[in-house]
C-alpha cells in the first residue's frame, strides 16, 4: 500500500513525469498530466541544466519564514498559481522559449516570498547564467541553497557552464514514472 503525505515534494515524487499539480484551499490536490509531444519533452530535457550550489541549509527556516509571510503575500501566490497554468500551456503548445521566460518570472516571484529563499551568491550565479545566455531558472526546493535549474538553448549551454565555474553540473533526466519500490528486503 502507499501512504500519501500532503507535502508538495512528495506529490511530484509520487506521480513523476510532467504534471500540473493544483493544491486547493480545502487541502485536496488535483494532479493532471501535462500532455506534450515526445519531441517537446526531449527538447525540454536538452534545454535544462542543473547545478549544485555547494550550499545546504535546513529548509524548515526558509519554509517557516515563507509561511509567516503568506498572509501578506497572497497577491504573489495568486500570480504564481496563474503562472503554473501558463507553464502548462507553454509546454502543451511547444513554446519552450515561453517556458524559459516563465521560469525566470516565477523565480522573481518566489524570491518575494521570503528573504532566505535566495542569497547574494545565488543571485550572482543566477545573473551570470542569464548574462551567458540562460533564458530563466530557479532554485529548487525551499531555497537558500541546493540546486539551481536553468533553461538554456543548446547553443548557449557551454557559455552558461563557463559562467558558473565554481558550481558542479549535475546530470539528470525527467522521470516519466513516479516512485517505485525497487528492493524488498527480508
Amino acid at each position: 500500500y502507499f501512504i500519501f503525505v500532503r507535502c508538495r515534494g512528495t506529490v511530484i515524487a509520487a506521480f513523476g513525469g510532467l504534471q500540473h499539480i493544483q493544491f486547493n484551499p480545502d487541502e485536496s490536490v488535483f494532479v493532471n498530466p501535462v500532455i506534450c509531444s515526445s519531441s517537446v519533452r526531449k527538447q525540454l530535457q536538452d534545454s535544462l541544466l542543473l547545478f549544485y550550489t555547494g550550499t545546504t541549509r535546513p529548509s524548515r527556516s526558509v519554509l517557516n519564514e515563507q509561511r509567516s509571510n503568506t498572509p501578506n503575500k497572497l497577491d504573489v501566490l495568486k500570480q504564481m498559481q496563474s503562472q503554473a497554468v501558463k507553464v502548462r500551456d507553454a509546454l502543451v503548445s511547444g513554446n519552450l522559449d515561453g517556458f524559459g521566460r516563465l521560469l525566470h518570472e516565477s523565480w522573481l516571484l518566489k524570491k518575494q516570498m521570503a528573504s532566505t529563499i535566495s542569497k547574494p551568491d545565488i543571485d550572482a550565479y543566477y545573473d551570470a547564467a542569464l548574462k551567458a545566455g540562460a533564458v530563466g531558472g530557479k532554485i529548487l526546493g525551499a531555497g537558500g541553497g541546493g540546486f539551481l535549474l536553468f533553461f538554456s538553448p543548446r547553443e548557449k549551454q557551454d557559455a552558461v557552464r563557463s559562467a558558473l565555474p565554481s558550481l558542479r553540473e549535475t546530470p539528470f533526466s525527467l522521470e516519466p514514472e513516479g516512485s517505485k519500490i525497487i528492493y524488498v528486503g527480508d
